[in-house]
């Protein structure tokens, strides 16, 4: 009996040294072709001040009285630039909305450091500008593919949705811009922006980026604070079915 015992053991500890030598070489040849993005923050250039532009046309109205050329006198503002190809908007307000095009207010709002309001006929003053606007690329800087991408943001702790996106090779990258609109309550809080993907075996990752939205931190101004590593980790059939069921639409 003491040698059968024996045998026994010798034949389990064959079995879990192949099992483990298994699953060594699977995660190995998963790691090998696993999608991991980077997020690339954008600088945003000329940004429009009105306050500014109504100190340049005074002037340049002065100059002309004087009979300056005022075109002369004052170059011209140089037209905010970012990419040429944005595909993706995210909206934090009430609600957490997906866009492909922002409307002319949006468009004015994320391009103006502060806003012209009129308060009586003629009347006119300046205010901050309460959006706040983070423009960046989503690069797959990993070793294979990522497949079936979706991104959504989301208040931290609920659960995913987002939309639908495309393949993403290595290398690859889609544009995502975030407005958050500082004077609605229920755009101020934590949130994550989660990415979800396939890799080219089939297997399923989550990606996190903890991102946060604040009216006014250490008596700053409004501020959107966003991780730029995000965690990785890979999904159980589960969490693959709840994901799968909350793919929204961009408008």
């Amino acid at each position: 009996m003491r040698g059968f015992g024996a045998a026994v053991i010798a034949i389990f500890g064959v079995y879990w040294s192949l099992r483990t030598d298994r699953q060594a070489q699977e995660r190995l040849i998963r790691e090998e072709s696993a999608p991991f993005f980077a997020a690339i923050f954008l600088e945003q250039k000329n940004k429009r001040s009105s306050f500014g532009e109504e100190l340049r046309n005074a002037n340049r109205a002065q100059n002309t009285q004087e009979g300056e050329h005022g075109d002369a006198a004052t170059p011209c503002r140089k037209e905010y630039d970012e990419v040429d190809a944005r595909e993706l908007y995210v909206l934090l307000d009430e609600e957490v909305s997906y866009k492909t095009k922002l409307n002319r207010e949006q468009l004015e709002h994320i391009q103006s450091f502060d806003l012209k309001e009129s308060i009586a006929p003629g009347i006119h003053t300046f205010v901050s500008n309460p959006i706040i606007y983070i423009p960046l690329y989503l690069k797959n800087v990993g070793k294979g593919p990522a497949v079936a991408v979706r991104v959504g943001v989301n208040p931290k702790g609920s659960d995913w949705s987002g939309v639908k996106y495309w393949t993403l090779m290595p290398s690859d990258y889609f544009y995502l811009g975030i407005y958050a609109d500082t004077a609605k309550d229920a755009a101020l809080g934590e949130y994550e922006l989660r990415l979800v993907y396939f890799d080219q075996l089939g297997y399923q990752y989550i990606q996190r980026f903890e991102l946060n939205v604040a009216r006014q931190i250490e008596k700053q101004g409004p501020s959107i604070q966003m991780a730029f590593y995000g965690q990785r980790e890979l999904l159980s059939d589960e969490e693959r079915k709840r994901y799968l069921s909350n793919i929204k639409d961009a408008l």
